[in-house]
Formats: C-alpha cells, structure tokens, sequence
C-alpha cells in the first residue's frame, strides 16, 4: 500500500512536473511569437519609410486603382500607428495628400 501511495505521489509529481513543463513550454512559445510579431513589424515599418512612402508621389499618380489602394493603405498605417504622421510630414506627402484631393488634380475621382 505504501509502495502504491509512492507510486501515486510519482504520478503526480510527473504530472505536475509535466504540466510545468507545458506551461513553461506554453509561456516560452508565446514570447517568441511576440518577438516575432514585433520583429516582423519592424520589418514591414522598415519597408514602408525606406521603399513605399518614399514613392507615394509616383504611386498617386498611377492609373486606377493603384491610388485608391495606396490611400486604404496609408489610411491603416495612420490609424494602427499614429506616430507615422511624422514620417508623412518629413517625407513631405501631407503635401501630396493635398494636392490629390484638390478638385481639380486628374486622379482625384472625389471631385
């Protein structure tokens, strides 16, 4: 009976250690998946500031809809991340903005 007593004891020593295990598991996956989610955000903001918006003149002067997806894309950016309007600033796309929604610009499909 005793041996059985130590014998259940293991089992729940090993059930216990196991679901640590899977806890610190659980707990570890889920730190490299917030690693990696703001690596990859990182990423995709590198690309944006050093290859997107640098061309958002060109790609506001493109055929539709290239102009209307470039807006929704900018519009999301801005909304998930405010701190961009600094960047439009610097890279002077405000301005572009400007000008694409006057009545009178050729792509502006508001007017």
């Amino acid at each position: 009976q005793q041996q059985q007593q130590q014998q259940g004891a293991g089992s729940v020593s090993s059930s216990t250690s196991s679901s640590t295990s899977s806890t610190a598991s659980s707990t570890s996956s889920s730190v490299a998946q917030s690693i990696n989610t703001r690596l990859s955000t990182r990423q995709i903001n590198e690309l944006l500031v050093r290859y997107v918006l640098p061309q958002f003149g060109s790609i506001l002067e493109d055929a539709d809809p290239t102009p209307q997806y470039a807006l929704k894309l900018l519009a999301t950016v801005v909304e998930t991340h405010p701190a961009f309007v600094a960047v439009l600033q610097r890279l002077e796309i405000i301005a572009l903005l400007f000008d694409f929604f006057d009545p009178g610009h050729r792509n502006n499909t508001l007017a």
